[in-house]
């Protein structure tokens, strides 16, 4: 009997302990940190957000905050965030960097400048604030200035990866392709892992060997009044590609093909009414055939089932825009980079999704964060193409439909694979 109130004793210690952890602001902060290094962006938005309620002046919560929100695309609540660390610390560099960088993807470019002049003046040798203005520069469509920017950057910092692809980059725009490649092996030889610099280095060796014959399309576009308003008479009559399967139209053997998997998938359920397999491949499946409202009503039980189902989400947000749910098609989306914030097509359908609804400058946000993971994202160099063309931003939509009529013709070559544009719902019949 002695032993009971020293039980009682150390389960009121242990409560004691869990109150104060959740009174510590620092407790919250490194758990929101913890939760960035899993890329749980959602999560750690959260903590930071506890951390700031308990410590309302917390400086590192707020910075920490505003990166998780720009990695989400929320780059307008972010630089709230970068502002109330500027306002507690007016010299805090990074922040002016970061908060320079947001401008940048919201098109502030001004702003942006300003806060990258900010840094330069509390550190003179400061690289990102170079390659900022560099970017902004760019935007201006300055190419000596940018270029300039860039030379400086790679002076302070010669083994920054980086600031060799990103001058190859300016330096592909401009169609100096082998001035840009040198580049890119720079950048290769610096960090042999860089992704970007390696698939950017095959479209300009691409590009430097394009044959003579212009490249034959299998769907097209012509560009709209906007941007063919803006070019020269000699080019006027230019088309640009766009994804094919975005206009194709089902062929008897993939309407066969589909309905085979239908039946497949109706037999499975009628066996095992929880089969989440079978309840995709129909939402899948009768998204390809333009079923838009059973694909809601498919994946509503697969996401019921399976809550962090990523492809389920961006399916069923893509069947909510067709039938022009704009708001909840948004939020499939916002849930599917919540779960895996590095997936380019979440991205890419979200900015879909805002295209379609009117926020044209927030799409344009999106398939930047698209392109970004994906560089060879060819959808999303289209669509972006289309947005900057509503805005009245001639030379980048021009650059954007080059750039997907360049990657058209490294995938005819197969010197990109197709596959990884595609979402084939009969891949998942094995049921």
């Amino acid at each position: 009997m002695a032993k009971k109130p020293a039980k009682r004793r150390k389960r009121r210690d242990s409560s004691q302990k869990t109150s104060t952890k959740s009174k510590n602001p620092k407790y919250y902060y490194e758990q929101g940190m913890a939760k960035t290094d899993r890329d749980n962006e959602r999560g750690a938005i959260k903590d930071f957000t506890s951390a700031i309620q308990l410590e309302p002046d917390y400086l590192e919560a707020y910075y920490s905050r505003g990166i998780s929100k720009v990695a989400l695309g929320e780059t307008v609540d972010a630089l709230e965030d970068f502002d109330k660390v500027i306002e507690l610390n007016p010299e805090h560099i990074n922040a002016y960097i970061k908060r320079a960088e947001s401008n940048l993807l919201l098109g502030n470019v001004e702003d942006g400048i300003t806060d990258c002049n900010t840094a330069l003046t509390l550190n003179p040798k400061c690289v990102e604030a170079y390659l900022n203005r560099a970017w902004a520069f760019e935007d201006y469509d300055d190419y000596d200035r940018a270029l300039a920017e860039y030379n400086k950057a790679i002076s302070l910092d010669p083994k920054c990866a980086d600031a060799y692809y990103l001058r190859g980059n300016l330096k592909e725009d401009y169609e100096k392709y082998e001035d840009a490649i040198a580049d890119y092996d720079k950048a290769l030889s610096l960090d042999p892992t860089h992704k970007q610099a390696h698939e950017y280095r095959q479209v300009c060796i691409a590009m430097l060997n394009e044959e003579e014959d212009p490249f034959e399309l299998e769907g097209a576009i012509i560009l709209p009044n906007a941007i063919r308003d803006g070019m020269s008479s000699e080019n006027s009559e230019i088309v640009f590609p766009i994804f094919p399967d975005l206009t194709a139209e089902l062929t008897d053997t993939e309407i066969g093909e589909y309905e085979a998997a239908i039946e497949i998938a109706e037999n499975t359920i009628e066996q095992d009414p929880e089969n989440i397999d079978a309840y995709l491949v129909l939402g899948l499946v009768k998204y390809q055939m333009s079923d838009f409202q059973d694909v809601v009503d498919n994946l509503d039980k697969v996401i019921s089932r399976q809550p962090d189902n990523v492809q389920a989400y961006n399916f069923r947000g893509l069947a909510k825009v067709e039938l022009q749910l704009y708001e909840e098609g948004v939020s499939d989306f916002d849930e599917a980079i919540r779960l895996q914030p590095d997936h380019s097509f979440s991205y890419y359908n979200r900015g879909v999704g805002k295209y379609k609804s009117g926020l044209i400058e927030e799409a344009i946000t999106d398939y930047d964060k698209a392109i970004q993971l994906e560089p060879n994202n060819i959808m999303a160099y289209s669509h972006r193409a289309l947005a900057y063309a509503d805005l009245g931003s001639v030379d980048k939509a021009l650059s954007d439909f080059t750039k997907s009529m360049q990657l058209m013709e490294l995938i005819a070559k197969e010197e990109i694979d197709i596959e990884q544009f595609m979402d084939n719902p009969l891949s998942k019949i094995d049921l």
